[in-house]
């Protein structure tokens, strides 16, 4: 048995703007850790005040299949989401929590 191929190259976002791309391209998906939305999941502990971001969670969870990026660790969701449920907490996020599975470069004014 050897190393298996990937199909597509991902990037870990380590220099990864989020908040800038926010502004830009609000809709762009990238790759999020499943154990970080469990994680992120588990903080908001039922509160009604975290309705919201949890039901967003749990939808992502739902669509997660491990078809729709090339790493079943991670599940897509859009970047106006995740501000919405990490956006306190993404500058205390592992470098691995993210990654992204197509080029931005070229698309919503990236450079």
């Amino acid at each position: 048995m050897g190393i298996p191929k990937r199909i597509y190259d991902a990037l870990i976002l380590e220099d990864f703007d989020i908040v800038e791309l926010y502004k830009y391209c609000p809709e762009q998906e990238v790759g999020v850790s499943v154990s970080s939305i469990y994680i992120q999941i588990a903080k908001f502990n039922n509160n009604p005040i975290y309705n919201t971001e949890t039901q967003l969670l749990l939808n992502a969870l739902l669509r997660y299949n491990g078809k729709k990026s090339n790493n079943s660790r991670y599940v897509m969701m859009q970047i106006k989401d995740i501000m919405q449920c990490f956006g306190k907490n993404l500058k205390k996020l592992p470098k691995s929590t993210f990654i992204q599975i197509t080029s931005l470069k070229g698309q919503c004014g990236v450079e």
